[in-house]
Formats: C-alpha cells, structure tokens, sequence
C-alpha cells in the first residue's frame, strides 16, 4: 500500500461510545499523518528531480570525458605524425646536405688539381723564359696527381682553359641546385 492521500482519505473508525477511541482525536491525529504524507511525497517528488538533473548532469560529464579522451587521443596522433614528417623531412635534408657537400669537395678537389696544373704551368712558363726557348710553341709537360701515384701528361694552354671552363660550369650547377 502506498501511503498516498486517497489511501489516508479510506481511513474510517467507527464510532463506539466511550470505551472506544475519540473521533475527533482519531481525526486529528489522520489529518496531521495526510499531510506529513503530502509533505513527504513533495519531497520525494522534489528529491527525484534532483536526483534525475544530476543523472543528466553525470551523463553530460561522461559524455564531455569521453569527447576529452578521443581528442586528446586525435591530437597525440597527430602530433606523432607530424613528429615523423619532421623527422623524414630532416632524415631528407640531411641525405641532400651530405650529397651536397660531396659534390663540393669533388670541385674543390678538382680545383686544386687545376691549381696545381696551372701552377705548373706558370712554373714551366718562367722555367721557359729562363731558358728562352718561347712559351707559344711548346706544350707543357705537368703533372697530374693521383691518389696512385703521379703520372705525365702533356697539356697545353687551351686544354688547360677547357678543363677551367667546364670546371666553372660544375660550380654553376652546383649554385643552381642549391
């Protein structure tokens, strides 16, 4: 039975002459428990609302958490994907960097070879005008250096010119990749 007021309004005592109880004693007491069962049942009314708001709000919280978590989640993904890209794009940078500086340590080995060809041009040159035998008609006997050992060539001006062109050309490229 549910203590409501249709349950409390049911109630009746019969009257009986004074061995009984008082009517209106019985009245009272009824009508004070009808309305601490109305004051009770506002209270339960009021209690489920409250207890209905905070499910909604604990389902709004979870909700909220679980939305947190996903993109907390996206965004570490994404930050270890752009971590690795980073990291490629350096890996890349650095492989070109090296390919770079390989190419210019082969000028520059190609420059002093020159150098050391001009050098003895120059030297084969004054040795030339020492002697007086004129530097025109001759070919100049230099010496080309290898990582084997030296071995003669004979090379004369405009070869020498040739050689310091396409070696000006190299370096060019070398500016225009860069």
């Amino acid at each position: 039975m549910a203590l409501d007021a249709a349950y409390f309004n049911s109630i009746q005592f019969p009257l009986v002459r004074r061995r009984f109880y008082d009517a209106g004693r019985v009245n009272t007491v009824l009508a004070d428990i009808r309305s601490q069962a109305a004051r009770l049942q506002q209270e339960n009314l009021e209690l489920r609302e409250k207890l209905s708001r905070k499910e909604t709000a604990e389902y709004n919280l979870a909700s909220i958490q679980q939305l947190y978590r996903e993109t907390l989640s996206k965004a570490e993904e994404r930050a270890d994907s752009i971590v690795r890209e980073a990291e490629e794009t350096i890996e890349q940078k650095l492989i070109a960097a090296e390919n770079s500086t390989a190419k210019v340590m082969d000028c520059l080995n190609t420059v002093r070879r020159l150098e050391e060809q001009n050098l003895d041009y120059i030297q084969s040159c004054l040795r030339q005008l020492q002697t007086g035998i004129p530097a025109e008609h001759t070919s100049v006997s230099l010496r080309k250096k290898e990582q084997g050992g030296g071995s003669s060539q004979d090379i004369s001006q405009s070869d020498l010119e040739k050689k310091i062109s396409l070696l000006a050309k190299e370096i060019r490229e070398l500016e225009a990749e860069e």
